[in-house]
């Protein structure tokens, strides 16, 4: 069981960097359609740039220093694939033990997708909103695809995080009964030994009085030899 609850925990773990940046891409979003505005100067919108470029980085920052206990999340080197686009995408592989034994019956995977440098295509992160504000709409595109990827994972995760659940339910019903199983065997040991106690000392209680009668008789009848 606490296989399970700690591969809960890594799932918390990760679903809090995605909703971080989430949240990113999100206000990303919203730059993009500020600076679209024809009301903005070429100054105004280098402003809103350099408040991009510092959200871009800190998705990288998240992307590479998310971890749990030690383990990197978004590093994304266990393997990739590709997406319908044709774009690459680098996952790490999680396996968790969270039954009895070995084998995939007692085994969940899960694939969590590289975050930092996937997260946001290169397209994006070249872009400058002050220098090319005529392609500003297919930068807001970019940005929704990445935003639907992120829901994607995050419900992957989501998903995990319940099936675990079940999971260590149904762990736990299987200690308790398992205890209860246990403590009635010893129940009815105890039973046993307590009915062959009483048994032997009954059986002794009663060979104790046989003898005693037996002596008894024996000087009965000395006695009435003598008198």
């Amino acid at each position: 069981m606490q296989n399970a609850l700690a591969a809960q925990s890594l799932v918390d773990t990760a679903e809090g960097a995605l909703i971080e940046i989430e949240n990113i891409g999100q206000r990303l979003r919203e730059i993009l359609v500020q600076a679209a505005n024809d009301t903005n100067s070429y100054s105004d919108r280098e402003s809103l740039q350099e408040e991009a470029d510092s959200l871009l980085a800190e998705i990288d920052r998240i992307g590479a220093s998310t971890t749990w206990a030690g383990q990197a999340l978004f590093t994304g080197v266990d393997g990739s694939e590709t997406g319908d686009d044709g774009t690459e995408y680098d996952f790490n592989t999680f396996t968790f033990l969270v039954g009895g034994g070995a084998g995939t019956a007692n085994s969940l995977s899960i694939n969590i997708y590289k975050y930092g440098g996937d997260a946001i295509p290169d397209a994006v992160r070249a872009f400058s909103a002050a220098d090319s504000p005529s392609l500003i709409p297919d930068m807001i595109d970019f940005i929704d695809d990445s935003l639907g990827g992120l829901s994607e994972d995050r419900a992957d995760l989501g998903s995990l995080y319940n099936r675990l659940g079940h999971t260590i339910n149904n762990l736990t019903n299987i200690s308790t009964n398992l205890a209860m199983a246990r403590g009635r065997i010893r129940d009815a040991d105890f039973a046993a030994e307590t009915t062959n106690l009483a048994k032997q000392q009954i059986l002794m209680q009663a060979g104790t009085a046989m003898l005693a009668q037996a002596n008894a008789s024996k000087q009965n009848v000395l006695s009435l030899l003598q008198g």
